[in-house]
């Protein structure tokens, strides 16, 4: 990760190398990019976890993320 002040809220970058287990993020993207709906949740989902321990914010994030790969 890179820390950086030129922005007013937090950005992060992730990199997903080909042929790994973590294409799947690439599809969620994607999934993301063509449903407001899907990010609005997505973004009330981690304000809702917020205060919450990190793996169980991590437990409910990756429930989310599975319920979206397997739409249709």
């Amino acid at each position: 990760m890179m820390v950086t002040d030129a922005y007013e809220e937090d950005v992060a970058i992730q990199v997903v190398a080909n042929n790994t287990e973590f294409e799947f993020f690439i599809d969620f993207r994607d999934k993301l990019r063509s449903n407001p709906r899907l990010v609005s949740e997505y973004n009330q989902l981690k304000i809702d976890c917020k205060y919450l321990p990190h793996d169980e914010y991590r437990s409910i994030k990756s429930a989310f993320i599975e319920s979206v790969l397997n739409e249709s």
